[in-house]
């Protein structure tokens, strides 16, 4: 504090009475402001009702996630493997596999990012080798849910 009411702060030199006059006017007509978690909390809250589906069924990854195994399966209706094969679209590794009765090709998406954790279009029995659940540990291009569900897969 500097003589009569200036106050000198962070290199400024403020006059105390310009410092009332301003919490005056913040009191006055902003009360909002001086609580301003009170604000926030009700932008939040506001906010969350609001917002769209971040995971899940209705996310948009979750939809990708499912449009890409879509497309593959559609696009390689007519070619049947015969052994499992991977694959890669849009950064995702994919796994078609022979459904057990052989008429169709099982795709399995290895690591997906959005839940549910485990992709397999169309759904059906398959099974697939010792070796090809190494490659899959191996490499570790499968989450750990993936894993376990293709673990109950593999050929005894």
């Amino acid at each position: 504090m500097y003589g009569s009411g200036i106050l000198r702060q962070r290199g400024l030199i403020v006059h105390s009475s310009l410092l009332r006059l301003a919490a005056q006017h913040n009191s006055v007509t902003r009360p909002h402001m001086q609580q301003p978690w009170i604000f926030s909390a009700l932008v939040v809250a506001a906010m969350s009702g609001c917002s769209p589906a971040v995971d899940g069924r209705e996310s948009s990854g979750d939809k990708h996630e499912w449009s890409i195994l879509q497309s593959r399966e559609y696009d390689a209706r007519q070619e049947l493997v015969t052994a499992p094969r991977f694959t890669s679209d849009d950064g995702y590794v994919l796994l078609v596999v022979p459904r057990n009765d052989r008429s169709k090709n099982i795709w399995i998406m290895l690591s997906p990012k959005s839940p549910p954790f485990y992709k397999q279009l169309p759904q059906g029995g398959y099974t697939i080798s010792r070796s090809t659940m190494d490659i899959v540990i191996r490499q570790g291009i499968a989450s750990s849910t993936v894993q376990e569900v293709l673990a109950s897969h593999v050929a005894e």
